[in-house]
């Protein structure tokens, strides 16, 4: 996410594009709306690409007949507060894991938008969450901020 978002804006900023696109009609609205949610469905896209990979090992270990038994049924949920079918379960999952990627996207055109080129927007959204990550580890009471135990949406168990 951070390799293919880091330049949405920097580039254009490190090209003195930014005001010649601010300046034109449609650079002022549509491009201002059309680049967030050009972000949100690329995250969209990796977070469909993350949940498929577990879809397959889920597929492959336990099997597509009993995707309507309740997700209680099995032994590592049986914990879970929502009565809801295996498959809810997964679709619940893929929300989580989308909303999630989108946030982290939107972060990292956010950092791009105030970088001056975008080696530094990469170097900056790099760093912040590695500074996340290392906070998660040094407190185990922040582990919610951790961004891959987020994107695992481990959360859910």
């Amino acid at each position: 996410i951070i390799g293919s978002i880091s330049g949405i804006y920097a580039y254009e900023k490190q090209n003195h594009m930014n005001q010649l696109i601010q300046s034109s009609y449609r650079g002022r609205l549509i491009t201002q709306i059309g680049k967030p949610i050009i972000v949100a469905c690329f995250c969209a896209l990796i977070a469909t690409a993350i949940h498929m990979v577990q879809m397959i090992h889920v597929g492959s270990s336990l099997g597509f007949n009993d995707l309507g038994a309740p997700i209680q049924s099995l032994a590592f949920m049986r914990g879970f507060p929502l009565y809801i079918s295996i498959a809810g379960y997964l679709v619940l999952l893929f929300g989580v894991r989308a909303l999630i990627a989108i946030g982290f996207g939107l972060l990292v055109a956010l950092i791009s938008k105030y970088s001056a080129n975008k080696f530094t927007a990469m170097g900056l959204s790099v760093f912040f969450f590695m500074v996340l990550f290392a906070l998660s580890a040094l407190i185990p009471k922040l582990e919610f901020l951790n961004p891959i135990y987020l994107l695992s949406a481990d959360f859910l168990r």
